[in-house]
C-alpha cells in the first residue's frame, strides 16, 4: 500500500482477503435460501419419497424420508399451538416398519397422516383467519 492511496482512503485488499469475504458471503446467502426453502421443501419432499418407498415397497425411502422431516419437526416443537408437530418423523418410521413386516396397507395410513398434516399445516399458514 503506499502513501498515495492511504491519504484517499481507500485501502487496497490483499487476495486474502477477498477470498475470505467471498468464503464468508457464499455460504450466508446458502443459509439464507436455505431457511426460506426448507420449510416448504421438507415436508413435500418427505411425502414424495414416502410414496416412493410405498410403491417400491422399500424402507429406505421411508427412512429418509424421516430424516428429511426432522428440521420441520424441531421448528414445530418450538411452536406452542403446533407442539405435537415433534412426532411427524415418527410416522415415516410406521410406515418403514410395516412395510417390513408385510403389512402394505397398514403402511399407508402413516403416510395419508402426514400428508393431511402437512397440507393442513400449509392452509392453516395461508389463510387468513
Amino acid at each position: 500500500m503506499t502513501c498515495r492511496k492511504a491519504a484517499k482512503g481507500v485501502p487496497e485488499r490483499s487476495k486474502e482477503a477477498k477470498w475470505l469475504a467471498w468464503l464468508l458471503a457464499v455460504p450466508l446467502a446458502v443459509a439464507v435460501l436455505w431457511g426460506i426453502l426448507i420449510p416448504w421443501l421438507g415436508p413435500i419432499l418427505a411425502i414424495i419419497l414416502s410414496l416412493v418407498g410405498l410403491v417400491q415397497m422399500r424402507a429406505a425411502w421411508l427412512v429418509a424420508a424421516a430424516v428429511v422431516l426432522v428440521p420441520l419437526s424441531f421448528y414445530l416443537l418450538l411452536t406452542p399451538r403446533f407442539w405435537y408437530g415433534a412426532f411427524l418423523p415418527a410416522l415415516p418410521l410406521i410406515a418403514a416398519r410395516a412395510i417390513s413386516r408385510g403389512a402394505t396397507r397398514a403402511a399407508w395410513l402413516p403416510v395419508l397422516a402426514l400428508a393431511a398434516f402437512v397440507f393442513g399445516l400449509a392452509a392453516m399458514l395461508v389463510s387468513p383467519y
